[in-house]
């Protein structure tokens, strides 16, 4: 788990898009009183294993001054309004608080795009092998139902689709800019400046030393280790960020 800050005396602690509640469970053997929020209709919604309160992404539903720490992971690039939620995060903490977020890199930006090609050819390539012979034609370019006025598409359209589908550029994970000026967005100048105009001091900004890219690339078939080795040769993909309040 990330920080020094949860190695100081428990307090009241906020997750900020927990998920399936996982880190939630962890920070609360550790001696925290958690509360957990997440937006309506997450993937993770059926699969919580903590109580995961529903928030509408911009407005954090508690009082002011309520919280020791306010945590998230690999959650402000989801956020539209960065500085109005920066501001909001700041309302429920403390006085003496720390808000602690972990970040993807301009590491994880480049690899998971360097991958990105390489894994759409992975993808597609069966699929289009199966239409090449035959045995089954993609979902994806199946002719369009008799309901509907539009002519079906011919062989050599379809095949021509699917041979233009490793070469879709890759998409951005955020809700800013794209995958490319997503290697600046996700600088640490950039997060630093980011919290220091909305009124933090940043403490702390330390590399999580793993490894991963936006594909899972090699899954659980690359352990652990082998990923905090990688992220001192590759770059680490996350850093954790530690602020405080500079008023």
């Amino acid at each position: 788990m990330a920080g020094p800050e949860f190695r100081e005396p428990p307090g009241r602690l906020l997750e900020i898009g927990a998920g399936t509640g996982a880190q939630a469970v962890v920070l609360a053997a550790r001696g925290f009183e958690v509360n957990a929020i997440e937006i309506a209709g997450s993937i993770y919604e059926n699969e919580q294993v903590f109580p995961v309160a529903i928030y509408d992404g911009s407005e954090i539903p508690f009082p002011d001054a309520s919280f020791d720490i306010v945590f998230s992971s690999h959650v402000l690039v989801h956020i539209v309004k960065h500085d109005e939620f920066q501001r909001e995060i700041l309302r429920v903490l403390k006085p003496g608080g720390r808000v602690v977020h972990i970040l993807p890199t301009t590491s994880w930006r480049f690899w998971t795009c360097l991958v990105h090609y390489p894994i759409s050819y992975l993808r597609h390539g069966m699929r289009i092998l199966n239409m090449l012979t035959g045995n089954s034609a993609p979902r994806s370019v199946q002719a369009v139902p008799a309901t509907t006025n539009a002519p079906p598409r011919s062989f050599g359209t379809r095949l021509r689709r699917m041979l233009a589908l490793p070469f879709t550029p890759p998409a951005r994970v955020g809700e800013h800019g794209n995958a490319f000026s997503e290697h600046y967005l996700f600088s640490e100048r950039c997060w630093k400046d980011l919290f220091q105009r909305n009124g933090q001091v940043v403490e702390a900004c330390l590399p999580n030393h793993l490894f991963y890219t936006g594909h899972l690339t090699l899954g659980p078939r690359l352990h652990m280790q082998a990923r905090t080795v990688l992220s001192y040769l590759l770059g680490s993909a996350g850093k954790v960020y530690v602020m405080r309040p500079s008023k």
